[in-house]
């Protein structure tokens, strides 16, 4: 079977704390998307839902 799309963490842009994976169809409240390290803003929506994932492979975010 293939693997299911890869993870994309969440996280407070107030603080930059690792809160959880977003999943297709979850909404997104004024955070930010991460991918390596780089936070990529999610700019405009005031509430967006996920309809599907970013195209780009994403890790687990290694601790500090």
């Amino acid at each position: 079977m293939a693997p299911g799309p890869a993870p994309v963490w969440l996280s407070d842009a107030s603080d930059g704390a690792w809160s959880r994976e977003l999943a297709i169809g979850d909404f997104v409240h004024g955070l930010e998307l991460a991918r390596d390290g780089q936070l990529l803003a999610v700019a405009g929506y005031a509430s967006a839902r996920l309809w599907c994932l970013p195209a780009f492979v994403d890790e687990t975010p290694a601790d500090p």
